[in-house]
């Protein structure tokens, strides 16, 4: 009697891929500030959901730089037709991103989250200024070490209000590198660093660390009074 075959080996079948059914943003209108921005982070949301639709980056750069209505279209033609060539301005991911936000996101709004952030301090809880802080920094392009001196600082300043009076505070007072918020906002109007009040590069560049500007002595000046008033009377005299 021959012997039966043996059964043909169960392979499970392949998982079917399937498509997020999202509708993806409309094309985008060309309105300056925040809206660029959140139109940028939906647009790139949606395309990561749906990267099998894309298997190239030159066609998910296609396809966002086809996604323009009205003047930004204008913007875009001119990178659409140099795509994919060396001499394209836009070759990646980051390129698109840059540029975008050069042409259409609002710099004030950079400034404003840098001045806030340098102001920042814990009045509550840890977990609330993380929060802010974390919200802040999302609009920077500053670097890990920038932002964990940043965020130290603003611990900082909320360590000195809780303890006993005159401890820390009076500590941090008598450190020479100690700078204050008031010269802090000082350097910021005239344009400079706010960490070593030097110009030409921003706080988050700032390779010299917290400086604070010498104190003059002031027990010096008083003496040097003090002497010429008796010199005066003694020459009165004479």
């Amino acid at each position: 009697m021959p012997t039966p075959p043996p059964p043909a080996p169960v392979t499970a079948a392949a998982p079917q891929f399937v498509a997020v059914k999202v509708d993806h943003p409309d094309p985008y209108k060309g309105k300056i500030g925040s809206e660029a921005k959140q139109w940028l982070t939906c647009m790139l949301a949606w395309i990561w959901l749906n990267q099998r639709m894309f298997p190239t980056q030159v066609e998910v750069l296609s396809f966002l730089l086809m996604n323009m209505d009205n003047a930004t279209g204008a913007w875009a033609h001119p990178h659409l037709d140099l795509l994919g060539s060396h001499c394209a301005i836009i070759q990646t991911m980051d390129d698109f991103k840059r540029e975008f936000l050069l042409a259409f996101g609002d710099p004030d709004a950079t400034r404003a989250a840098e001045q806030k952030i340098t102001l920042l301090t814990q009045s509550g809880t840890c977990a609330n200024y993380i929060t802010k802080f974390c919200t802040l920094a999302m609009e920077l392009d500053w670097n890990n070490a920038a932002l964990h001196s940043q965020f130290a600082q603003g611990l900082h300043w909320e360590g000195g209000k809780y303890q006993p009076a005159g401890l820390d505070q009076q500590k941090l007072s008598n450190d020479p590198n100690f700078v204050s918020e008031e010269e802090q906002n000082r350097h910021r109007t005239k344009g400079a660093c706010i960490k070593c009040s030097k110009m030409g590069h921003k706080f988050a560049e700032c390779c010299t660390g917290w400086k604070a500007t010498p104190r003059e002595d002031k027990g010096k000046p008083k003496e040097t009074a003090k002497i010429g008033k008796e010199s005066g009377l003694d020459l009165g005299k004479d």
